[in-house]
């Protein structure tokens, strides 16, 4: 079967599942791992001739998608900002809106030496690794409630070359004491929490409520708030006077945000949109 056959076969059966434009993201992702093939490679070497052996690999592939798995997870592994991250379902899915958030710490503090600094909640690891790949003189540490996603994480450290120091911490209970208290203050706190409600759920892709992890997602819809006044608490006994907390938020919840930032007299804040315009990270300077 020629490659071009194979695309058509594809799109053929996937056309009742997805649009073609997520068709053609399965198509480059599916051969940019089987054939390590870029988008332009795949539209130059139509006339290739693939082995039985491998298009049963990309039927195997389909079955999947059929039950709406998300292709990070079926080919366990996807690129963000550039560097290649292992994943797996114990970890959420990066989003280009997280990209924007690592580009704007990077973007804001690359002229800066010695930053000290810590991602909450770390998942995969691609906001910490980005970070420590990227600003060449900072120091990272990672924390995350899950065991399982530390794993991960420490993985993705490795295969980037970064050293990154991660610990097994609940931000909410604040236990257990964290990095056992033996570093200095921080520059920089990011975040990607929680935020989701539990009444968007409607809104949600099957993809996503099927096959991510909950926790990572959705916070009680009556504690909206209930990382980012975490967040905040170890802000202020956590960071350097003139340090920055940079979050990704719920662009519904930004009022409640400001409010309570008031409440804790926090009042220098910036907000920046994402590319469709919403609310979608917030810098306090603390």
């Amino acid at each position: 079967m020629k490659l071009s056959d194979a695309i058509e076969k594809i799109k053929l059966e996937l056309g009742t599942y997805y649009s073609i434009h997520e068709i053609w993201v399965f198509i480059y992702e599916i051969f940019r791992v089987l054939l390590n093939f870029d988008k332009a490679q795949i539209h130059v070497n139509l006339q290739l001739e693939l082995s039985s052996a491998l298009w049963q690999k990309i039927r195997s592939i389909l079955r999947e998608l059929k039950t709406y798995k998300p292709i990070q997870y079926i080919l366990k592994q996807t690129f963000f900002y550039g560097l290649y991250f292992k994943l797996t379902p114990d970890v959420l899915i990066p989003r280009p809106e997280t990209e924007e958030l690592v580009n704007v710490i990077i973007e804001e503090n690359k002229s800066l030496e010695k930053i000290k600094i810590i991602d909450i909640g770390t998942g995969s690891g691609c906001i910490a690794i980005s970070l420590a790949k990227f600003l060449p003189n900072s120091q990272v540490y990672a924390t995350d409630l899950s065991s399982k996603a530390l794993e991960i994480a420490k993985l993705n450290s490795k295969l980037n070359q970064v050293n990154v120091q991660f610990q097994l911490h609940d931000i909410i209970a604040t236990y257990p004491l964290l990095f056992n208290k033996n570093i200095e203050k921080f520059d920089i706190i990011v975040s990607n929490p929680p935020y989701v409600l539990p009444s968007q759920r409607q809104q949600m892709s099957r993809m996503v409520l099927d096959y991510e992890p909950e926790q990572a997602l959705f916070v009680p819809e009556k504690e909206p708030l209930i990382f980012y006044e975490a967040i905040c608490y170890f802000a202020q006994n956590n960071l350097k006077l003139g340090g920055k907390v940079y979050c990704e938020i719920n662009d519904i919840m930004v009022s409640k945000k400001i409010k309570m930032l008031h409440k804790r007299n926090i009042q220098s804040y910036s907000i920046y949109h994402d590319l469709n315009g919403k609310s979608r990270i917030i810098r306090l300077d603390m």
